[in-house]
Formats: C-alpha cells, sequence, structure tokens
C-alpha cells in the first residue's frame, strides 16, 4: 500500500490520536520520516484533551523527524501556508466523518458526503502524477451509503484503482482506531473493537469490517489502460495489473 519513497500527507480526522502516522513511520518510513506529514484539523490543544494518547504520538513523531501540523482542514489543504505548494504521491484519510452528532440519517449522510466530496476537490490539486488518494470506511450503513465512488468521480475525476481490506493488527501496528469526538470508554471496549464485523463477535473469529479505497486521477487510468494495450499489441502481456472492484 505504501512505498517508503512517497511522500504522505496524513489528514487525522477519524485518526486523531496520530497513531496511524506512527504505524508507517516504524513499519514502513523509518528510513525516511521527513516523507511523513502528519496533520490533525483540531489544534493541538483540543487534539489532547479529546485523545490521551495523543500526545505521545506526536512526540515520537515530531522526534523522529516527521512534520506534525494542527488546524488543517483537508476540505481546503491549500489554506494551510505551509502546505499551499506541497505536492504528494499518497494522501490518506481514514474513516472521516463529520462527528456532528446529527440524528437524522438522511441529513447525516448528505453531511458527510459534502465533506468528502470538499476533500476529493483539495486533495486532488496537490497529488503527484500517478499518485493515489486512500480513504478508509467501515463497510456497513451509513458508510456504505456515502456512494464514496460516485463522489470522488463527480467532485474530482478520481477513478477507484482498488479496494482493500483494512486490517490494523496485521498491516499498522499499534493503530489505535478513535471516533471524531474523542476517546469514549464505553463505546469502544478496546482499541480497535469498533472496526469489527457485527457485535459479540469472538476474538478468535474476527473480521474485519473496514476497506480502504484508492483513487488516483481518471486520466491517470486511461493512460494506464493505452499503455497496456500498446504493451499487447507488441505482444508484451507484463505489467502491473490495477484493480477497480466494487
Amino acid at each position: 500500500m505504501f512505498s517508503p519513497d512517497s511522500a504522505v500527507l496524513r489528514k487525522f480526522i477519524g485518526d486523531g490520536n496520530f497513531s496511524f502516522a506512527n504505524a508507517l513511520l516504524t513499519t514502513v518510513f523509518l528510513e525516511n520520516p521527513d516523507h511523513i506529514t502528519a496533520t490533525s484539523y483540531d489544534s493541538a490543544e483540543i487534539v489532547r484533551t479529546k485523545y490521551p494518547d495523543a500526545a505521545e504520538n506526536i512526540e515520537n513523531l515530531v522526534e523522529s523527524g516527521c512534520c506534525v501540523l494542527h488546524g488543517v482542514d483537508g476540505g481546503d489543504i491549500s489554506k494551510t501556508r505551509v502546505l499551499r505548494s506541497r505536492m504528494f504521491d499518497c494522501i490518506v484519510f481514514n474513516f472521516p466523518h463529520i462527528g456532528a452528532g446529527i440524528k437524522d440519517t438522511q441529513r447525516n449522510i448528505l453531511a458527510n458526503q459534502e465533506m468528502l466530496s470538499r476533500f476529493f476537490a483539495s486533495a486532488e490539486k496537490h497529488l503527484n502524477a500517478r499518485g493515489e488518494i486512500h480513504v478508509t470506511l467501515k463497510d456497513s450503513p451509513p458508510y456504505t451509503l456515502w456512494n464514496i465512488k460516485q463522489l470522488a468521480a463527480a467532485s474530482a475525476s478520481l477513478s477507484l484503482r482498488r479496494k482493500v481490506p483494512f486490517t490494523p493488527e496485521v498491516s499498522y501496528p499499534g493503530y489505535a482506531h478513535r471516533r471524531t469526538i474523542g476517546f469514549d470508554d464505553e463505546k469502544s471496549s478496546d482499541a480497535n473493537a469498533d472496526l469489527r464485523r457485527g457485535p459479540g463477535v469472538p476474538d478468535a473469529d474476527v473480521v474485519w469490517n473496514c476497506f480502504t479505497f484508492v483513487f488516483w486521477r481518471t486520466a491517470d487510468a486511461r493512460g494506464e489502460a493505452g499503455r497496456r494495450k500498446r504493451k499487447r499489441g507488441n505482444g508484451d502481456a507484463g505489467g502491473e495489473e490495477e484493480d477497480d472492484s466494487d
């Protein structure tokens, strides 16, 4: 999913405790910590209040040489001066949610769709050629009703490159999921309980209920399709396969 040579913009809304950036640092970017830009929508003070474990994660990122920024709006990345001219190979948004407590299901869906549309439009402007945007969601309502593929296509001319299971304990050791509203002992029995499929699933039978949607520009997808077609015409069936599975 990630290359140590990539520059990564991390947008921490659903992952406000910076544990995902730490997981990338310790597993992929140990030799290239300066390739990670870890951000939060909230201010540093609010982050530390909402997520008690954030301070240690942030300290480790900063001491390792990562860039950590607060008060970054993923729907308007260029508004942050130091990011205005920055371009990235991979832009990640795990478990986006506005966290506004809207009870009406339809209004909640529309509000989150608007937020994601703003994010896609903003992130695309900061994406290098053949770069990727990763968005991780739960595979259950209301998230499946957000129609994320249609949003990406309509707001930023993005196409789905592949869709892969999100398995934090396998791929991102140390990652601890947090809700946008903050950490709540009563709503999450352990670090990643919210991400498991269905209530009462025995630990031995855990099935992760999440997928990462990997998008890239539709123009890049068409260019890749043309390249493969030319290679097939030249009798070369090799090359990387892309997966636009549902």
